[in-house]
Order: C-alpha cells, then structure tokens, then sequence
C-alpha cells in the first residue's frame, strides 16, 4: 500500500496535480498563501506531523486520492473514509468468530468455539476465548447474529473512537482556499509549515 501511495504521488508530481493544477501549468493561487495563514491544527495532527511528517502525507495521500479525487477530498469523503475504517475493523473482528460458525447459522456456540480454538495457533487460543466470552452480552454460552454485530461495532468504535473521527473531520482546516476540497498540495503547504515552525 505504502508502495502504490508513493508511486501516485510520483505520478501527481510529475504531472502538476501535486502542484495544485491537473496537469503541467501554474499551481493555483493557493500556492502563494503566506504560511501564518495555516489553521490552527489539533495536536493530534501537529504530533504526527513533526514526528513522522512523510508517513502522515502518505497517509492524507490516502485518503485523498482513495476518498475524494485528483481535485482533492470534501467532508463527505471524510465521513466515507471514517465509516470505511470502522466497517474494516468491524469485519476483520466478526471474522475471527465467524470461522468457527461451522453450520452458517450467524451464530457461534460453545463446541464451535471448541472447534475453533483447537485448529488456532496457541498464541490465538486465549484470544478467541476472551472474544467469545466478551460478544456472549447475555452470558447464554452462543454469541447470535446481533451480538456478533453489536460486539464488531463496539471494538470498531473502540479503535476509531468519536474523538478520533471528530480529529479527522478536522482534516478539512487544511482546506485553505476554503473551495471545499483538501488537496495534497495543501496538506504539503501546512506540513512545511509545521516543519519550519517546530
């Protein structure tokens, strides 16, 4: 993955979209606005971009050019990108379960979880009990269908929390034409910024 980012921004710098514009030609007026017109940032994004600022483009890189387009991400394809993150990890987590459902019921019972645990590798074993355990809300001894949905989003609320998403919506003060859209050329602009300031 971090392969085909770099190789997009490769492509996009060549060909003046990292610039701004969708092809060779003058990088928009965004390009000429003065560094202490950059917003304020949460700290989470100041961190994360003085720490590690080529990981964090890659990663607006990302989300930019998987969520939005060449003209850049709008809130909406934020919103997109934190539903996507958390149906990932709402299904990698009703995965491990679903293995053992070895009647394709939806649910998994006892001597499922039995069959599962045994065929897992030993450092997986305790895990699988402790899911099982954790998604079985009404102690019955069988998670259903529901609990394995309701236990899958609760550890996808978990892991992207409302804080983080509501640091993600923020993505969008990197906006600084105020046209809508972040572009990476702007995420560039404020890490620079970040960089020179720091």
């Amino acid at each position: 993955m971090r392969f085909l980012v770099m190789m997009c921004l490769l492509v996009m710098t060549a060909t003046g979209v990292a610039a701004g514009g969708l092809g060779p030609g003058p990088a928009p007026e965004v390009a000429a606005l003065p560094l202490e017109a950059a917003p304020v940032l949460p700290d989470r994004f100041v961190k994360r971009l003085a720490k590690a600022r080529a990981r964090f483009i890659e990663e607006a890189a990302a989300i930019i050019l998987g969520y939005g387009s060449a003209q850049g991400v709008d809130a909406a394809g934020i919103e997109t990108f934190i539903a996507s993150t958390r149906a990932g990890i709402r299904a990698r987590a009703m995965a491990r379960l679903l293995a053992g459902d070895l009647d394709n019921d939806g649910a998994i019972s006892g001597v499922e979880l039995a069959a599962l645990v045994g065929n897992a590798a030993a450092s997986q074993r305790g895990q699988l009990q402790v899911a099982h355990g954790t998604a079985d809300s009404d102690l019955s001894g069988m998670v259903s269908a529901a609990e394995l949905r309701d236990w899958g989003q609760a550890k996808a609320l978990d892991q992207m929390d409302e804080d983080e998403a509501q640091d993600w919506r923020q993505f969008m003060l990197f906006d600084l034409d105020h046209n809508g859209r972040v572009m990476l050329n702007e995420v560039m602009m404020i890490a620079d910024g970040v960089r020179q300031g720091g």
